[in-house]
């Protein structure tokens, strides 16, 4: 990052990276910590600066939303979708139950029974 261009925009953005140095983990951060380690604080900061006006060039001119998940939060979501389809499928199969059914509800790998 060069001293040439916008001042405050500059300073604003370096602000933004600087507030979320200490914050949760996102993948900001870690690029962050990586740039820091191999060339020092000042120069991950500006670094990741440059990488946070990309990401809001892009945002803005491809007019998308961006979000980021945590990996916890993902990874309950997906257990509950995967206890409501071992619901649905324990339900299902004990409207109509046969002998291939049963056998299904026991091998069924869910996460209640």
């Amino acid at each position: 990052m060069t001293k040439h261009g916008r001042k405050r925009l500059r300073t604003t953005v370096i602000q933004a990276v600087l507030a979320m140095v200490n914050r949760r983990p996102t993948p900001l951060m870690e690029f962050y910590q990586q740039k820091q380690r191999e060339q020092g604080a000042g120069k991950a900061i500006c670094a990741t600066a440059r990488k946070l006006l990309t990401v809001l060039f892009v945002v803005f001119k491809k007019e998308l939303d961006y979000w980021y998940l945590e990996d916890r939060l993902y990874n309950r979501k997906l257990r509950a979708l995967d206890a409501a389809a071992c619901v649905l499928t324990l339900h299902r199969n004990a409207m109509h139950p046969t002998a291939k059914s049963a056998a299904l509800i026991r091998e069924t790998p869910c996460l209640i029974r």
